[in-house]
């Protein structure tokens, strides 16, 4: 989050030839700063159509969706039923699944959610999207890729394609979705499997995170330290 990786980031996602929308994370929510130059605001809803298809972009990562963001959420399927939509998102509903991480927030509450947390707000959630029939919900975050359907709705969690791993196996992937005659064709690109060897696995987040502080290293003047995270909440510079 700090200025040199937001500007990078802009700088590589306009090579995109096709239209490019963003869903704030809940890393690009806290950035570091201090910014010379702010980067572009991504706003709390968005919505527009698309050869065809419609799109709802919501930011959740908070992991919450506030009362505004559910009102415009359930007025906005209401006006374009009829049309294949989908919802974007960066914190799933739910997962296939109870994680690991989930059973261990109910002892240690710091840690950061990997889905929803307010069960009234997943319930209503998902029941708005039944209701109206969303092709498809599409999230990230996890850093692993999940896939469900619930009430006729695909719920589908896009693995990193360049992140950290969150374990051992864990492969890297994109979704390539197509529609066609308001059906909806989901696959899963793989990128990279992931290696279930433990020194390499270990190896890997070692590059990771000595890659992130070199590039601030750099940028910024910061001194190495074992992650980007820990340098900024110690104050080293």
């Amino acid at each position: 989050g700090t200025e040199p990786e937001s500007k990078k980031g802009y700088q590589e996602r306009g090579k995109f030839k096709s239209p490019l929308y963003l869903v704030n994370g809940n890393h690009d929510a806290h950035r570091r700063g201090p910014f010379q130059s702010p980067p572009p605001e991504i706003p709390p809803f968005q919505s527009f159509d698309q050869k065809g298809a419609h799109f709802i972009l919501m930011d959740n990562e908070d992991a919450t969706l506030s009362e505004e963001q559910f009102q415009r959420l359930e007025n906005d399927l209401k006006a374009n039923q009829g049309k294949p939509t989908f919802v974007a998102m960066h914190v799933p509903a739910k997962l296939s699944h109870v994680s690991w991480a989930s059973h261990l927030k109910k002892v240690m509450p710091f840690l950061a959610n990997n889905t929803m947390h307010i069960p009234e707000q997943v319930k209503r959630f998902m029941n708005l999207m039944s209701q109206y029939q969303v092709k498809a919900v599409l999230t990230g975050h996890t850093h692993k890729g999940d896939q469900f359907v619930q009430g006729g709705v695909t719920y589908a969690t896009a693995g990193a394609t360049g992140g950290m791993r969150p374990g051992l196996g864990i492969q890297r992937d994109y979704f390539d979705i197509k529609v066609k005659d308001g059906k909806v064709d989901i696959q899963r690109v793989v990128l990279d499997k992931g290696s279930y060897n433990p020194v390499t696995y270990a190896s890997e987040l070692f590059d990771f995170y000595q890659d992130l502080n070199q590039f601030n290293h750099q940028n910024l003047g910061w001194v190495y330290t074992p992650t980007v995270s820990l340098q900024y909440q110690g104050g080293i510079k």
